[in-house]
């Protein structure tokens, strides 16, 4: 385990309730980056001490539209340009986090894997994972949420 890594758990456990009035009532979207129909694009954020694994994506900001709010945390949190008319929306109405925020999944075909750069002080990793790997590793309830919506799309 890195000092990076150490340092942002401890981090996230000292600011663990400003974290929980930071997420409340906010709005976010996350996305199910699919390389061939059979990989997934999965990411371990420096703030998460359990070592779960999520997908990309992350807040909206004021005055964005989901789908701009999820094409620019793309870009900053692994450097990867996404085009929005490739964006499949999963799910039809917005999902309430069991921390009281909504949330909104989507899912983006890759053809080839892009070269990644990630944001290191919020993203310690990113891995592509077949669908059998995933249901070994310990992944967040969104990663879960989409697996199973796109299995249904």
């Amino acid at each position: 385990m890195t000092l990076r890594t150490v340092l942002g758990r401890v981090t996230y456990f000292l600011s663990y309730p400003l974290l929980l009035f930071f997420l409340k009532g906010s709005t976010r979207a996350y996305v199910l980056l699919v390389l061939n129909g059979k990989k997934v694009l999965l990411t371990q954020s420096t703030l998460d001490y359990a070592s779960r694994w999520h997908l990309a994506g992350g807040g909206i900001k004021t005055g964005e539209t989901l789908t701009q709010g999820l094409i620019r945390e793309v870009r900053e949190e692994l450097g990867i340009d996404i085009n929005q008319s490739k964006l499949v929306k999963l799910n039809s109405e917005m999902i309430i986090a069991k921390h009281n925020y909504s949330y909104a999944l989507f899912s983006y075909p890759l053809e080839d894997a892009p070269k990644l750069t990630l944001r290191k002080y919020e993203i310690t990793k990113a891995h592509f994972f077949s669908i059998d790997e995933i249901s070994k590793i310990k992944t967040s309830d969104t990663v879960r949420k989409a697996l199973h919506l796109y299995a249904l799309k």
